[in-house]
């Protein structure tokens, strides 16, 4: 076209990062997820490079097993970082403990996952035993699959 400046000098691009599930397929491995508040992972947290046990509804895991409290509007008062976090432990005897003590938590079911530093941070939070832990926004996306029920 005649006349028209097309350089991207001349264009303004509003660039609006997608939410939801579509947010967390368009983001690369090393970006954090939408629901992550600023400074979120915290620097104290370590790569992750472990079998993690985590409690879920499903089987298989859905993407509803994967919404943190900060997501649920749950734990209100907790930092607000943690609540962006999935709560998760390291040991199955850990995991069984906390299913058991807490009634809500009875019926879920444990999966687990090996985790690399791609996959996010974790760091220990709250009672012994139990950790943090950030997925960032590819591995939240594909937490379904990367987390298999134990039987």
């Amino acid at each position: 076209m005649r006349g028209v400046d097309f350089t991207a000098s001349s264009l303004h691009i509003n660039r609006v990062r997608p939410t939801g599930f579509l947010g967390h397929l368009m983001s690369t491995t090393n970006e954090w997820p939408a629901h992550f508040p600023p400074q979120c992972p915290p620097a104290d947290a370590a790569d992750l490079s472990n079998t993690v046990f985590y409690l879920v509804e499903h089987n298989p895991p859905t993407a509803e097993d994967f919404r943190s409290a900060r997501e649920r509007d749950t734990f209100i008062g907790k930092p607000e970082c943690e609540r962006a976090s999935l709560s998760c432990g390291l040991t199955r005897e850990y995991i069984l403990r906390l299913k058991d003590s807490i009634p809500r938590l009875k019926s879920m079911l444990v999966a687990t996952s090996d985790l690399k530093a791609e996959h996010g941070k974790i760091k220990p939070t709250g009672r012994p035993g139990h950790h943090s832990m950030w997925l960032c926004a590819v591995a939240l996306a594909s937490a379904p699959t990367l987390f298999q029920v134990e039987q």
